[in-house]
């Protein structure tokens, strides 16, 4: 396990984005490479607002939309650091162009029927991209490979998760119920030890200070 988060407000959920973000961005300019970021929770528990504030961190100026109906929706962006001759003869040697920019793929698998419904159409040649980063919902219901990253999602509170169910707007249902978050990550995956001292000790929970 890499941490444990209690979210009382959007605005926890929006540090936990920043936070990841942060450690993405080092750890890039360290070793480009792809990530793949698998989320676990209920509808209505924050996933797609997290994805939304984690690009937003990463510099997305677009409007990020659930990709619910379309299976995937993709998204270019531009590493923006102090340090870009670091990344970019590491960017040149791994996709073979002089780009600092790396493709994001976000996932809604909640749509499916059978879990290789979503294989055949090329899609699933974006795992195997070397140098992305794949954010997927629902990643349960779809034949997959590993993770490197999971994130669960869970409502806190029996009332608190019958208010929320009954809910239909995201941000309203954070304010009825805490959510609490757990971030594992592959004991191999190289980051591992980065996300542990970015993303632990900083508790959301005021009375655990």
């Amino acid at each position: 396990m890499v941490c444990k988060r209690v979210l009382h407000k959007e605005d926890d959920c929006a540090l936990l984005a920043q936070d990841l973000a942060r450690i993405y961005k080092a750890s890039m300019l360290e070793k480009p490479s792809s990530w793949k970021v698998y989320l676990h929770g209920d509808l209505g528990v924050g996933k797609t607002s997290f994805v939304r504030y984690l690009l937003r961190a990463l510099g997305l100026n677009e409007r990020v939309k659930s990709p619910s109906f379309a299976i995937m929706h993709s998204y270019s962006l531009v590493m923006d650091d102090q340090h870009p001759d670091l990344l970019g003869s590491a960017y040149r040697e791994i996709r073979n162009e002089p780009s600092l920019s790396f493709d994001v793929y976000h996932f809604d698998f909640y749509r499916l029927n059978t879990p290789g419904d979503w294989l055949g159409a090329g899609l699933e040649d974006h795992f195997d991209e070397p140098c992305a980063l794949l954010l997927v919902e629902w990643p349960e219901k779809a034949s997959l490979p590993a993770a490197d990253i999971r994130i669960h999602w869970s409502w806190g509170g029996e009332e608190g998760n019958r208010e929320a169910d009954s809910c239909q707007d995201e941000q309203l249902q954070a304010e009825l119920s805490p959510r609490h978050v757990t971030v594992t990550a592959r004991p191999d995956f190289w980051a591992f030890k980065a996300l542990k001292l970015g993303l632990q000790d900083k508790p959301t929970d005021p009375l655990k200070g």
